[in-house]
């Protein structure tokens, strides 16, 4: 009965005024500080993103020969690249590209994953062998190589790499919600229902989806900052969105032949990539203990 716990407390969060949001809020920044700080990274980059032409000092695509590879000054605080191009903000640009491929990619991962998870752990028997020999098919193909082959045919645009990412990610983490599914499937409420004549899309929209939706948030927020290493991952090799709009990873392969030169030049993003990715490591770590009521006072 923990997952009607769980969705019991979710259902009284939504239906709680704001001044007790904020304490709950607050309560979890006390027991999770760095959760908390994580998600605080994850709003600031969303904001950054929203934001970059406001707050960027200059065009990602604006060279200035004269100022190449310079070390971080006051007028250039991350420094110049070998066209003479501020670092800062391309930084600041590349956060774009971040957030809508990796927010797409995840969003498409879950629809995906929730989707097979649900049929497969719900149906069973045939229905569910013949899902999870395909995913088990899906999941023997190098993960790198695969989106490679994917993106070397159907293109490199922001597009073509969240459907790729997506699909991706979403067939692997199907297993986790065919694994809640199975474990509500078989609580008393859901015979009742199936005694009662329930149709088969009515419990599962009424009943299934309802109790496995914090195995779903918890899934996606984790995947964010795979999606994340992925995408830079593919950038660097060349792969990623196409120039001269910036990423952090074609920042990393672009500051290779100049790194004894200028060393910060690979330093910044690559610390960029490392902050980000953290944050949304601890922040779905902490979300997953917030959601499950078994996980609560353990750590």
């Amino acid at each position: 009965m923990a997952v009607n716990s769980v969705t019991a407390g979710a259902a009284e969060f939504v239906g709680t005024p704001l001044p007790g949001r904020l304490s709950r809020v607050l309560r979890f920044a006390r027991r999770k500080p760095v959760a908390a700080f994580g998600g605080l990274v994850v709003i600031l980059l969303v904001v950054l993103a929203l934001i970059a032409p406001m707050v960027a000092p200059y065009a990602y695509d604006e060279p200035r020969v004269l100022d190449r590879l310079q070390g971080p000054s006051g007028a250039h605080w991350f420094g110049t690249d070998h066209q003479g191009r501020d670092v800062l903000s391309r930084i600041i640009y590349g956060s774009q590209v971040t957030v809508i491929l990796c927010f797409g990619a995840v969003g498409l991962s879950t629809l995906v994953s929730t989707a097979i998870g649900t049929i497969s752990g719900y149906f069973g028997g045939i229905t569910d062998t013949v899902i999870q020999r395909f995913v088990d098919i899906w999941q023997a193909f190098p993960g790198l190589i695969f989106i490679i082959f994917m993106v070397s045919v159907f293109g490199s645009d922001r597009w073509s790499l969240i459907v790729v990412l997506g699909l991706l990610f979403g067939v692997g983490s199907s297993r986790v919600v065919r694994s809640a599914t199975l474990a509500v499937r078989r609580l008393a409420y859901v015979e009742a229902a199936q005694a009662l004549g329930a149709s088969h899309p009515r419990i599962l929209m009424a009943h299934i989806l309802p109790n496995v939706v914090p195995v779903v948030i918890v899934t996606a927020s984790v995947q964010v900052g795979a999606v994340i290493l992925a995408e830079s991952s593919l950038s660097y090799l060349g792969f990623g969105t196409p120039p001269p709009f910036p990423t952090w990873g074609r920042m990393l392969q672009e500051s290779r032949q100049f790194m004894q030169r200028n060393p910060t030049l690979a330093v910044f993003p690559g610390a960029a990539i490392a902050l980000v990715v953290y944050s949304v490591n601890m922040f779905g770590d902490g979300l997953r203990d917030a959601l499950d009521p078994r996980l609560r006072g353990t750590r």
